[in-house]
């Protein structure tokens, strides 16, 4: 099962795959996402978190990020495997670097190399990965390089799950254009500081419904939102007006609608039928690009489902 650590992070990865290179593979040029499903004789695939294509020194490879929030005695072992399947399964074999990337704190870290020794002190294998703890990194590392693509990591480094820090983390988004990172972010933010802190839970669910306030109040927003409409239109004339708007409007309704699913599916799997209900009737962006922070950050299934609720009061509205 998807954890959401693991989908969060990802989602990271996938919006500045650049970013991470830069970061864990220094000199790297990303290339391409690789599938990360591994195939698996017996029960059930295996899978690896995030796998990068890059070209470093005019060398191939697949830089292998996994992310872990708990302790796994294993780990060395575990990154072996993946990167012996992935390798073996790139149609290119290109090498395998691997590193994991803790998310929170954990007490006991396997630390590399990973390494089997045979008896009378025979070295068989020395596995050599990165290790990467977020909640031992001092925060100016990503504020210092300007590494945009990484600030929705600012709350999981050392002393970071404080509302000093996401508000910062938010503006500096912010500042760097970065805005379509502002959602997971805020997500990471949300699982940094725990659903046990209600208070702060709370703070941050004000905050993001204020920011939302806000922006659908300036003239940017309402002009982005009138751009994205002309540019559905202007894809509906290529390819046969009112079959082409459809096309290019639907694309990003259905993305966010699956992204809400994902999330409530990993929330609230209690309540993935309602959420399906609901948002198939929801067919603007703005919308649902609102209700898939506020789902993230809902901190019980009673307010989850008011959410998903009110969506048919929006519509009756409207009407």
């Amino acid at each position: 099962m998807v954890k959401p650590w693991d989908e969060a992070m990802k989602k990271v990865v996938a919006a500045s795959p650049q970013a991470f290179v830069d970061w864990v593979c220094p000199g790297g040029r990303f290339i391409e996402l690789v599938a990360t499903e591994l195939p698996k004789k017996t029960e059930e695939p295996l899978f690896s978190d995030t796998c990068l294509a890059v070209e470093m020194d005019g060398q191939l490879g697949i830089l292998n990020l996994e992310f872990q929030s708990r302790e796994d005695p294993e780990m060395g072992q575990r990154l072996l495997e993946y990167a012996l399947r992935i390798s073996r399964q790139d149609p290119q074999h290109r090498p395998v670097s691997s590193c994991v990337i803790y998310v929170r704190k954990v007490s006991k870290i396997a630390q590399p190399p990973f390494g089997w020794d045979y008896p009378a002190g025979h070295e068989v294998l020395r596995y050599r990965y990165g290790s990467i703890e977020l909640a031992e990194l001092d925060p100016s590392l990503f504020l210092d390089a300007d590494q945009a693509g990484l600030f929705p990591l600012l709350p999981l480094t050392k002393g970071g799950a404080t509302r000093l820090m996401t508000e910062r983390m938010l503006s500096s988004l912010g500042s760097a254009g970065r805005t379509e990172l502002v959602p997971i972010g805020t997500l990471l933010a949300s699982l940094a500081f725990g659903k046990e802190n209600a208070t702060e839970q709370e703070w941050l669910t004000r905050k993001v419904k204020e920011m939302y306030d806000l922006l659908e109040e300036t003239p940017v927003y309402q002009f982005m939102t009138k751009d994205a409409h002309e540019k559905g239109l202007e894809k509906g004339l290529e390819k046969g007006l009112e079959k082409g708007r459809k096309e290019g409007l639907e694309e990003g309704v259905e993305t966010l609608r699956q992204a809400i699913l994902g999330i409530v599916r990993e929330r609230f799997p209690k309540m993935v039928r309602l959420a399906r209900k609901q948002v198939a009737v929801v067919d603007d962006l703005a919308t649902l690009g609102q209700l898939v922070v506020k789902i993230s950050v809902a901190q019980t299934m009673a307010e989850a489902k008011g959410l998903l609720l009110a969506i048919d009061e929006d519509e009756e509205e409207e009407e």
